[in-house]
């Protein structure tokens, strides 16, 4: 379908529906029902009632896929299968636990939340709504998210997979990142709730997303909702979702030191706001005080490069061996040398770890994490 098929905004298609159209939000949800009883889609926490569970599944969802995130889940519940263990846990312990699956608020934020539950709430986990976003790294997604899945709550979850989907069906033509666009796809999806069981329909509806309506190649031709669907009649599937303006990526070069002795290697704990924050590195090679600028001069060998890709940067890494270890490291207060024994204790970017994987041998140190 032409671009220029799209005449007019999404605000005066919406008035000529009188807010919705009844008939075909009867129509959508019963279909998605549906589609969702011929279409199982079993994962580890789905059939548990239990809130923190589902707090953990979801955060971890956030930026994960469940394929990926699926034997990362199992792990983390079983070291910590309670609010009480997690808030037990240093955040070392944490962070090493969430070692690979990326963007560590994530797990800072589990940890600080956890810590609240039980000196604040008396080891309660919040039983409403109001209460469940309070929590430290919960948005409205995964707030209802919880109080949907756990105590079957009328709230209505938006992920992208129901952007994408209500865009579709419905013919939204604005960028679905709008916020008057997110705050009515919101408005649908608590109105449907309200009638269909909020925790299977919400469940339904996010599988539906990515099972069936899918981005680049969804299944129209054996998709239920195809007659009532404004994409698939118009044929703009491939124009619907709008998105908005992209981010534009960046491209960061970082140079690490790389110092052995023994059976130990030197580790650093990053600090400030920047990427990996919190995490255990090998020193950085950046700035007039460091290495940087010698490294021509003094021939560090480089002992390999790795590109590394996140959400919005390109990261080339080098390693270079280290003789001795500056004066401006030594002052830091985080330095360690760790024995290789005691690697896996430590939290480390995933590609530091897949370094050290691939380098140990030569590097000196026991190969076992």
């Amino acid at each position: 379908m032409e671009a220029t098929v799209f005449i007019g905004s999404f605000y005066s298609y919406i008035s000529r529906m009188d807010k919705w159209d009844e008939q075909k939000v009867e129509t959508f949800s019963r279909g998605i029902m549906e589609w969702s009883k011929v279409n199982p889609r079993p994962m580890p926490w789905k059939e548990s009632k239990d809130p923190y569970t589902i707090w953990i599944s979801e955060i971890i969802l956030q930026q994960t896929r469940v394929n990926q995130g699926w034997n990362y889940f199992i792990e983390f519940i079983d070291q910590f299968p309670d609010v009480n263990t997690l808030a037990a846990a240093s955040e070392d312990e944490v962070l090493s636990a969430w070692e690979g699956l990326g963007y560590y608020s994530r797990a800072r934020n589990l940890h600080t939340a956890a810590n609240y539950i039980v000196n604040d709430l008396g080891g309660h986990f919040p039983v409403t709504y109001k209460d469940i976003i309070r929590l430290k790294g919960v948005g409205p997604y995964t707030a209802a998210a919880i109080a949907s899945f756990a105590f079957n709550l009328p709230h209505g979850v938006v992920d992208g997979n129901v952007k994408r989907v209500v865009a579709r069906v419905f013919g939204i033509l604005d960028p679905i990142d709008d916020t008057s666009i997110k705050k009515y796809i919101q408005e649908l999806m608590d109105c449907i709730v309200t009638t269909e069981s909020p925790s299977l329909f919400n469940q339904a509806i996010m599988n539906f997303g990515a099972l069936q309506c899918r981005p680049g190649i969804p299944s129209c031709n054996t998709c239920s909702l195809k007659e009532i669907c404004y994409a698939y009649i118009e044929d703009g599937v491939k124009e619907i979702p709008v998105k908005g303006k992209k981010i534009k990526r960046k491209k960061v070069q970082m140079n690490l030191g790389i110092y052995t002795r023994e059976d130990s290697i030197l580790l650093i704990r990053r600090e400030g706001t920047g990427v990996w924050k919190g995490l255990y590195s090998f020193p950085e090679l950046l700035g007039k005080k460091s290495l940087l600028n010698k490294v021509t001069e003094s021939k560090l060998p480089l002992l390999g490069s790795m590109e590394w890709t996140l959400s919005h940067r390109d990261i080339e890494l080098n390693f270079y061996q280290l003789y001795s270890i500056p004066e401006y490291i030594r002052e830091n207060k985080s330095i360690a040398m760790v024995k290789s024994e005691k690697l896996g204790k430590f939290a480390l970017p995933r590609p530091l770890r897949l370094f050290l994987e691939e380098n140990s041998r030569n590097l000196g140190l026991n190969e076992k994490k």
